[in-house]
């Protein structure tokens, strides 16, 4: 198992705003027995450099607050599926997805297939198109 949490529902998701719950639990209702573990609320990316003029003891925590952070990521045999979960898809869960599949493996190099995903409840249908045309695996729930 990679992931730090088993695949099922939480009594709680690290990061996952409350309008996005819904939606994640109704894909693991549907998906979960294919993943065998999650990750939730993976930071990505260098995120801003703090302030020369603040205290050492909080520039860690500072940078770590202004870095991506990848919704879920789901673990199978040799692939890593990386997951932004909106009730409605639209250009920028487009955005985030590439963005956060690329600075994933940047920080990860891995022979595992990355998989970005969008988990949602409707999707713009111009939006969709261009998924599709990427490669980006949807899931409508």
């Amino acid at each position: 198992m990679k992931g730090r949490f088993p695949p099922e529902k939480l009594a709680k998701y690290p990061h996952m705003s409350i309008d996005d719950i819904p939606v994640w639990e109704k894909f693991l209702e549907e998906y979960a027995n294919a993943y065998e573990s999650f990750d939730y609320d993976v930071r990505v990316g260098e995120g801003e450099a703090p302030l020369p003029t603040l205290e050492p003891k909080y520039k860690e925590m500072a940078r770590a607050l202004t870095q991506k952070r990848i919704d879920a990521i789901g673990y199978r045999e040799k692939e890593i599926w990386i997951f932004e979960v909106k009730p409605r898809a639209a250009i920028s869960a487009l955005g985030q997805i590439i963005a956060y599949a690329e600075l994933y493996t940047r920080a990860n190099p891995t022979t595992d297939f990355i998989i970005p995903a969008i988990v949602c409840t409707s999707i713009d249908s111009d939006i969709r198109k261009l998924m599709e045309d990427i490669k980006i695996q949807i899931f409508i729930v």
